[in-house]
């Protein structure tokens, strides 16, 4: 589940599913910041940075709520692009793309890093000297009369700047 969170102010919402730029792919906008809507939250899935974006003091987690399906595949890209429909929502990563870790959902959230997992700056190779890196997760919606025919569905994006 998402724990107490302390948000963080340099983590920037786009690619939000919220109507306020590319149109969900089945008229299914979500809330505003939010990813599209899925079978299960009309809100869609809404992606949060928290903590310390710090090289030097990674406290960082991205935590994920009003998911659908058992795991969210939470990734990294170094830079975002023009807002594409994806199965049942909008991406946004590009650039280089690590694949963050594969995590458990758990009372429709999920988050990354968790115990035993390396932290984001280190599995998404941040640089020394920090820098600019985008986030989105990924889940499964299978519900397949949703919006058809995909059974997929992303979250948000974030922008993210590391600092040293």
């Amino acid at each position: 589940h998402v724990e107490a969170w302390t948000p963080c102010p340099d983590a920037q919402v786009l690619c939000a599913g919220d109507g306020s730029g590319l149109a969900c792919p089945c008229a299914n906008s979500g809330a505003v910041g939010h990813g599209c809507a899925n079978s299960a939250f009309a809100s869609g899935a809404a992606l949060v940075g928290a903590g310390t974006n710090s090289v030097a003091e990674d406290g960082f987690s991205l935590q994920a709520a009003n998911l659908t399906g058992s795991v969210c595949l939470f990734f990294q890209g170094t830079t975002a692009v023009t807002p594409t429909v994806i199965d049942d929502g909008i991406g946004c990563v590009g650039g280089g793309i690590v694949r963050l870790g594969t995590k458990p959902v758990v009372g429709s959230a999920s988050r990354y890093p968790q115990s035993g997992d390396a932290a984001i700056h280190v599995r998404g190779a941040v640089p020394a000297v920090g820098g600019t890196f985008v986030y989105q997760a990924f889940y499964r919606n299978a519900v397949t009369g949703f919006c058809p025919p995909a059974t997929s569905n992303r979250t948000n994006g974030l922008i993210v700047t590391w600092a040293p």
